[in-house]
């Protein structure tokens, strides 16, 4: 995609209204939430080659005015300037993740120039990408739990991931029996992973897997502050189940930092990173040091990323927030049997319906951008 050239006429923001969830979903340090919002970037090029990607950003003027140069350019002119033009708001935050959408919707335009389904375009040699199944609620009934972890096995899943840290990390004693007993009812043939959302100190994270060390644990995901190396440190160097971060970074210059802290599992967020390339900076890491990858956020994005890595690299799904909203595509990759089926379709996989989103009502707004909205008509 470095050498392509791009020449942006049109940049179109869609947002659509938020869909309920069936029940409140809490982790360690977030919740209720009861609805989920999706929003969809596209971009439109000269030769008339449309874009798409999921968003968790806006599109800062800032890079607008980058964009739209008024010719083809190569992508290695356009991104330095829109990437360099957020150093103000941060490498970490929410701008960031509006640069990696632009940055997915030119990968689906060269994708389609290509004829070329995405996965292939940027690297993949194989047309599928495993899976996990992921919830576990902490509001959630032991009983209600135990259907739901146990519900993801059946479907196939050699992996499922549960809530801990309920309140803030205060109820310690009951996140270690739900655990226990998820893992007795899973018996030993699927792997069990719990994540904590940050909840714990170092030293409650190491007291709350030391208790549950005999459970075999796949691994603990953040289980300290994601911006304290320090206390990711001290737990890494105490804990024998491996710590999994990455899903709060945005940019891959920290995952080395996190790989010398001593984290053996790396979550890039391809919904989260600041471009394609940097995802592939932090999967060439994790091979490099043989280390494991599991991908966080919209599953039906992370499984074309997750194709292009080592096969044991896995996409979650969280099923309770972001699943069952097929209605609202025109075609998106099949799950069977715990893994994803890439079509072989030109372009993103992953193609919405805004005939239908239109026709129920459920585009919240619709804003298009041109060239004169950002660069003015006149000198």
């Amino acid at each position: 995609m470095l050498n392509e050239s791009f020449h942006i006429t049109e940049v179109r923001l869609r947002s659509l209204v938020p869909s309920k969830l069936k029940r409140p979903f809490f982790d360690g340090t977030g919740g209720p939430f009861d609805s989920y919002n999706m929003r969809v970037l596209s971009v439109t090029d000269a030769d008339g080659t449309v874009g798409h990607s999921l968003s968790y950003g806006d599109c800062d003027r800032h890079l607008l005015r980058h964009l739209f140069t008024g010719r083809p350019t190569p992508h290695s002119e356009i991104y330095p300037k829109m990437y360099w033009s957020l150093r103000n708001a941060g490498f970490r935050g929410p701008a960031m993740g509006g640069l990696g959408a632009l940055d997915r919707a030119f990968a689906d335009i060269g994708a389609k120039r290509a004829k070329k389904p995405l996965h292939r375009y940027l690297g993949a040699t194989r047309d599928w990408a495993a899976a996990y199944g992921s919830g576990g609620s902490t509001a959630l009934t032991e009983e209600q739990l135990l259907e739901e972890l146990l519900g993801f096995a059946e479907r196939g899943f050699h992996t499922v991931k549960m809530k801990v840290g309920t309140n803030l990390g205060t109820e310690m004693e009951r996140d270690i029996a739900r655990v226990r007993s998820v893992r007795k009812h899973l018996g030993s043939g699927v792997r069990l992973a719990v994540d904590a959302n940050q909840a714990w100190s170092s030293k409650l994270a190491l007291r709350f897997i030391q208790s549950i060390a005999d459970c075999d644990i796949a691994w603990f995901e953040e289980p300290v502050h994601s911006a304290d190396l320090i206390a990711i440190r001290e737990f890494c160097s105490g804990s024998e189940i491996p710590a999994a971060f990455g899903e709060s970074e945005r940019s891959s210059k920290v995952y080395p930092s996190l790989v010398e802290a001593g984290v053996r599992h790396l979550q890039p967020n391809p919904l989260g990173s600041a471009s394609c390339h940097e995802w592939f900076e932090v999967r060439d890491l994790a091979v490099r040091h043989e280390l494991p990858l599991s991908l966080p956020g919209q599953p039906q994005v992370g499984c074309v990323f997750a194709a292009t890595a080592p096969e044991t690299t896995l996409s979650e799904i969280l099923f309770p927030v972001l699943w069952g909203f097929s209605e609202y595509f025109l075609r998106e990759p099949k799950l069977e049997n715990g893994r994803f089926l890439l079509p072989d379709d030109p372009g993103n996989p992953l193609v919405v319906d805004f005939d239908f989103l239109t026709s129920k009502g459920l585009l919240r707004s619709d804003t298009r951008i041109l060239p004169k909205d950002v660069l003015g008509e006149g000198p």
